[in-house]
C-alpha cells in the first residue's frame, strides 16, 4: 500500500505491507503518523504537525474579516451580492459588536478593525 505521509521537514511516499495482522493505520501510528483513512490510507499526516495545528487554531485570533470574505464569496458563486464590497463585513461586525456587549448598535466604530 502506497501512503503519502506529510511532515513539517518533507513529503515522503512510503509502502507498507499490510495484512489482517498489520493494520496500515497501526503501522503509521507506530512511526509518528496519523492516517486520513482507517483501512487503506493514501494520505498521513505527522502527529508533530497535528500537534502543531492544534495549537495553532486554539492560540489564532478570530478573524472575522477573512471569515467575511470567503462567505462573501461563496454567497457571490451562488447568485447572491451585497450592495457593496463591505457590506457583509459591517454588517458582521455590528452583529458581532452588538452580541458581545461590546458596543451598542449604530454608535461610531472603526469598522475596518471590528472595535467599538
Amino acid at each position: 500500500l502506497w501512503v503519502l505521509c506529510i511532515s513539517m521537514e518533507q513529503l515522503e511516499e512510503v509502502v507498507l505491507t499490510v495484512c489482517p495482522c498489520h493494520l496500515a493505520a497501526i503501522q503509521l501510528v507506530e512511526h509518528g503518523f496519523f492516517p486520513c483513512a482507517p483501512l487503506f490510507p493514501t494520505l498521513a499526516v505527522s502527529l508533530n504537525m497535528l500537534e502543531f495545528v492544534a495549537s495553532l487554531f486554539l492560540h489564532m485570533a478570530p478573524n472575522e474579516r477573512a471569515w467575511a470574505a470567503t462567505l462573501v464569496e461563496y454567497l457571490k458563486a451562488c447568485g447572491y451580492e451585497f450592495a457593496t464590497r463591505d457590506s457583509f463585513q459591517l454588517m458582521l461586525c455590528e452583529c458581532t459588536c452588538a452580541l458581545s456587549g461590546a458596543c451598542s448598535v449604530g454608535q461610531g466604530r472603526d469598522y475596518l478593525n471590528c472595535a467599538g
